[in-house]
């Protein structure tokens, strides 16, 4: 299940990581910050000389209980052996968990390797995103060709148990470990689509997967020339292979673009600009607007190899961030019509930090804005045309969405 990677100190602007969160809170042991190494010097100190450097000092916190708490694991607890790492990784984990934010997170050095080597593209598993949705273990969007795809989950599909365990009484980043696993192993899932009560579980076989973010092909329909680009995820290439594939298929003949990036659930920041950038040649992309209410807008980069002649992007329940960040341009610019089902409404922002051991920090600090200034968090892009989904069966090839798009860029004479 792709995500997100950096290095050492905090991700710059251009480099954060979008991605819907599929690796989350791992419990609490303590539920408060203890640093016992100093990360500066590496020198043992004092849990209390620790507190008194956090910065700002604490308020209304009592200090005095988690010493004795700290105390008292390591004079009554059965296992004299009490394992001081493990015991901070837990509080660590606690101390962003107690932010009540889905999307911010701390990772421990193994999670964070495997978070890091994600987003590579390549992974084991059975290829797709999750979140929640209403407090719900939900699938964000399958991967094309993944296990998870051919197998018939669909994005919506909220998953009640893995392997018999009952989601609701696990984390996020536990069901994730729980559905994650060597190819070749098999996960059974008992999912719960839309509002049918009705259960059904499918027992899947993990794969080795490697993700091709853009897809490209020239579709002629009624007369006229059509390019179709499938974008299934904003990994660190996205821009570059969208460039490379446009100029294949050489963009200046092209009578329309259709732009598909449903069941997309996001990426880099970065790679959201560039891609909008190939389609729009000026104006603002997306804004973030921080804590203290400061506004950063990011504009266009000016390559707009794809700026010329109409263009339809679709979007559905599955497309996030990132994606989200790509259709409210190009809706706000008026440069393409939004076309499918409401986005997810993933708008937030994550500074991603390697830490000194190798674990991570993920930290909400901003929430995203279309160009026009509609948060995307609240609600995510509502199209232009809505046109709903086929149901879900085992022929594929009925895709009205996709129908009406090609027909809004090249309709009958």
């Amino acid at each position: 299940m792709p995500t997100s990677n950096e290095h050492k100190s905090p991700v710059k602007k251009s480099t954060r990581p979008l991605f819907v969160v599929l690796l989350l809170l791992v419990g609490f042991v303590l539920g408060v910050l203890v640093t016992v190494v100093d990360q500066h010097s590496q020198e043992p100190t004092t849990l209390s000389a620790a507190i008194s450097k956090l910065v700002p000092a604490p308020k209304g916190a009592d200090f005095q209980q988690l010493l004795q708490v700290w105390n008292q694991v390591h004079t009554q607890y059965v296992n004299a052996n009490v394992n001081d790492h493990d015991l901070l990784q837990g509080a660590m984990t606690g101390l962003v968990a107690g932010l009540g934010d889905p999307y911010s997170e701390y990772m421990n050095a193994d999670t964070a390797k495997q978070f890091q080597s994600e987003i590579s593209g390549t992974f084991e598993g059975v290829g797709m995103q999750v979140g929640y949705k209403n407090n719900k273990v939900t699938i964000i969007a399958p991967l094309p060709g993944s296990p998870a795809e051919k197998a018939g989950l669909l994005a919506g599909d909220m998953i009640v148990t893995v392997d018999g365990k009952d989601t609701s009484a696990m984390t996020l980043d536990a069901v994730v470990s729980a559905i994650r696993g060597k190819q070749g192993t098999t996960v059974t899932l008992t999912i719960q689509r839309g509002t049918d009560q009705q259960q059904k579980s499918y027992t899947i076989t993990r794969e080795s997967i490697t993700v091709d973010s853009v897809q490209a092909k020239v579709t002629t329909y009624n007369g006229k020339k059509i390019a179709e680009f499938t974008i299934s995820s904003f990994d660190q290439d996205t821009g570059a292979q969208l460039r490379t594939k446009a100029k294949n298929i050489n963009a200046a003949s092209l009578d329309g673009i259709l732009l598909d990036v449903r069941n997309n659930p996001g990426g880099y920041l970065d790679q959201a600009i560039d891609v909008a950038s190939e389609f729009m040649p000026s104006g603002v992309v997306v804004s973030e607007i921080d804590r203290n209410g400061k506004k950063n807008s990011y504009s266009a980069n000016g390559r707009a190899d794809l700026a010329k002649g109409k263009i339809v992007v679709l979007v559905n329940g599955g497309s996030a961030s990132a994606s989200e960040i790509v259709a409210g341009a190009l809706q706000d610019s008026g440069r393409g019509t939004i076309l499918g089902e409401q986005t997810f409404g993933k708008g937030s922002v994550q500074d991603y930090q390697t830490l000194a051991d190798g674990s991570s920090l993920k930290l909400t600090i901003a929430k995203w804005y279309t160009p026009k200034g509609r948060s995307i968090s609240e609600k995510g892009i509502t199209p232009d045309v809505v046109v709903k989904a086929a149901a879900a069966t085992a022929d594929t090839s009925d895709d009205p969405q996709r129908t009406a798009a090609l027909d809004l860029l090249s309709p009958k004479s």
